[in-house]
């Protein structure tokens, strides 16, 4: 259905005008101007492309790769929301992935979890976990338990949209694992 002027709310009606800036904080920017039924806002930027991204890097460690693999999950989880012991174990999904190579395997699982974020709003964290070696490819199988994303008690910090391959690495160390991840939000 097409809106027509006579039904939008008069302009007084209109939010405040207001930017947000790449950390988060609110802040005022000149008023709009009304010519005829449309606003139009004076902006103080303009769009670069093919200049920088929105991206989040972090780096996990694990004695072994189920550990590895676990807090790399769960640091993902918790890019997307603030506090990852609200989620709560009510519902359990088996991840059941393989592939040639170690890294990609975690990256297959990370995309995994932002899938069934996106596709089915559910939060998951990743408890029993078995990462197994057999003719020259990886295999996992994780229990995965939690529960659909509710904004009242699942504090959003950034939507993750997904994991890349820039920088993506995963290592043995001398005290086990480490992985490093680049995700883009």
């Amino acid at each position: 259905m097409k809106r027509r002027a006579e039904d939008c709310p008069p302009y007084r009606y209109l939010p405040a005008c207001v930017r947000l800036s790449l950390v988060g904080r609110v802040t005022p920017c000149a008023p709009p101007r009304v010519i005829s039924s449309f606003v139009i806002l004076f902006m103080p930027y303009k769009y670069l492309e093919d200049v920088a991204t929105a991206d989040i890097a972090f780096e996990a460690t694990g004695r072994d790769l189920p550990e590895l693999f676990r807090d790399a999950a769960d640091a993902t989880t918790n890019v997307m929301i603030d506090n990852l012991n609200s989620i709560e174990p009510r519902e359990t999904r088996q991840i059941e992935l393989s592939n040639g190579k170690l890294d990609m395997l975690l990256f297959d699982l990370l995309q995994e979890l932002i899938f069934l974020k996106d596709a089915q709003r559910l939060l998951l964290r990743t408890a029993d976990m078995q990462i197994t070696e057999k003719d020259k490819a990886y295999f996992l199988k994780a229990t995965a338990k939690g529960e659909p994303l509710d904004a009242e008690r699942h504090h959003q910090r950034a939507d993750v949209k997904a994991v890349t391959l820039h920088g993506f690495s995963v290592e043995r160390t001398e005290s086990g694992w480490k992985a490093r991840v680049l995700l883009d939000i």
